[in-house]
């Protein structure tokens, strides 16, 4: 039960987090607030201001660097192509490096942030340890999704002095994009030191510890975000998924419920709920959901698929066959001939389990007929024709899918099974040492003992 429930935690925090891609910890960091823009006389005063300041990680600028600033701000203001054309045309080896500084900011306010890279990287060559243009094109490498680059930027400008909310939390969404869950953790608490109330470094702590799973504290931290934001079901879901983790299922089917009363409930979310109560042995209470899955758009195959292999290898015969029906009404134009082949394979073991035997033929004899290697279909066949006691057409039939790669060690050993009840314990042992040597298997060898003893007992 333990690793059905990791298995479903770990296909709902990539669907969750995939939703949340949006919440991106940077998208209000980027760019610089309304106020500090060129046509703020008191952004301008301060922007020239602090050059000189602290000169360990501010260039000096000249009283004639400082002319030409101010003759260019009034281009700044409305020109800033020109701007950039006359400011670099006025870059030269002596001048500071607050001119390519200037560039780059304004290449990155017009978005062109390959320049603007350039542009701080020509600022830092001049002046090495210039905070601003590192933490600046730490920003921008986030934005392009070079974490590795924009860490190494947003490092150093938190050792030349310039640690604050944003630069650590930053550093933390590239340590967690770059899966680097420990350090991604360390940064946003260290982000939350100087802003506690952050949503965005509160979310992406809980994202460090969903990956650390570290979930009981996850469960907490999205306790406080759910009051403050309860109309959220992405939190919903995220706490769901740590609750299973922490094997507090009908904690977590409380939150689905909830999400699925707020009419914004997934086809992820639906499944999951599903497979709570599967996982419980309640599979007349997960069909509903499942079947309210199907009719979404976002279901795709490979969970709906997976739904009703589920229901039938639990032996839920009825559930099972309503599903598939539902299955080919609602997904029947994305399903492929293999997929059609697959769901018949499943109504026929569906079928055999209800004692619908003669059914169950029919439906295997139409897949052989367009699946002649069809493994599975002929191992169905197989056992149906052992059913009726048609030893030498279930014989047939297992040699037949003996010669499928995929089948062919099941099939050796229902065949020796078949054998074992007709006494014939010698052919049996010998199918069941052809499948241990093509995969030892436990169980099988405890067996193929037994049999091997049956058959020396015979021979007195």
């Amino acid at each position: 039960m333990k690793r059905n429930k990791r298995k479903l935690n770990k296909k709902l925090i990539l669907s969750v987090l995939v939703g949340m891609a949006y919440w991106s910890p940077v998208s209000a960091q980027i760019f610089p607030l309304s106020e500090n823009t060129w046509r703020n006389p008191e952004f301008v005063a301060r922007f020239l201001g602090s050059y000189g300041v602290n000169t360990g990680v501010n260039p000096a600028i000249t009283a004639e660097d400082k002319l030409l600033f101010e003759t260019l701000v009034p281009l700044m203001q409305s020109n800033v192509p020109m701007a950039i054309q006359q400011l670099r045309a006025s870059i030269t080896p002596m001048t500071s490096a607050a001119f390519e500084y200037t560039l780059g900011n304004l290449y990155f306010q017009g978005r062109n942030l390959n320049e603007a890279v350039s542009a701080y990287e020509a600022a830092i060559r001049k002046f090495p340890n210039f905070l601003r243009a590192y933490k600046n094109m730490g920003l921008i490498l986030v934005q392009q999704g070079d974490y590795e680059k924009a860490r190494t930027m947003l490092v150093k400008a938190i050792e030349l002095g310039g640690a604050d909310a944003d630069l650590y939390g930053t550093l933390g969404y590239c340590y967690l994009n770059s899966s680097k869950y420990v350090a991604a953790l360390d940064a946003y608490k260290m982000a939350m030191i100087f802003n506690p109330d952050s949503r965005d470094w509160k979310l992406g702590k809980i994202q460090c510890l969903m990956n650390l799973e570290q979930y009981k504290e996850a469960v907490g931290l999205l306790d406080d975000m759910i009051e403050r934001y309860p109309n959220e079901e992405a939190l919903l879901l995220m706490q769901a998924n740590a609750l299973i983790s922490e094997q507090k299922t009908a904690e977590a089917a409380a939150n689905l419920q909830i999400v699925r009363q707020m009419g914004k409930a997934t086809a992820v979310s639906l499944t999951l709920l599903g497979d709570i109560f599967v996982n419980q042995n309640n599979v007349d209470l997960a069909i509903p959901y499942y079947l309210e899955a199907l009719k979404t758009d976002g279901l795709d195959l490979v969970r709906a698929m997976r739904v009703g292999k589920s229901l039938v290898n639990r032996g839920a015969w009825t559930e099972a066959e309503s599903y598939l029906v539902s299955l080919e009404n609602e997904k029947g134009s994305q399903l492929a001939e293999t997929d059609r082949l697959e769901i018949l394979n499943l109504k026929a073991t569906s079928a055999l389990g209800q004692g619908k035997n003669d059914e169950a033929a029919v439906i295997l004899e139409k897949v052989v007929e367009r699946d002649p290697l069809n493994g599975k279909a002929l191992l169905l066949i197989a056992e149906y024709n052992w059913k009726k006691n048609e030893l030498e057409k279930a014989q047939i039939f297992f040699n037949r899918a003996q010669k499928v790669e995929d089948t062919r060690v099941d099939a050796l050993v229902r065949n020796a099974q078949m054998f074992v009840t007709m006494k014939e314990y010698g052919k049996a042992a010998k199918l069941l040492n052809e499948a241990q040597l093509l995969k030892p298997q436990n169980h099988v060898g405890d067996y193929l003992a037994k049999v091997e003893a049956a058959h020396r007992a015979t021979q007195y």
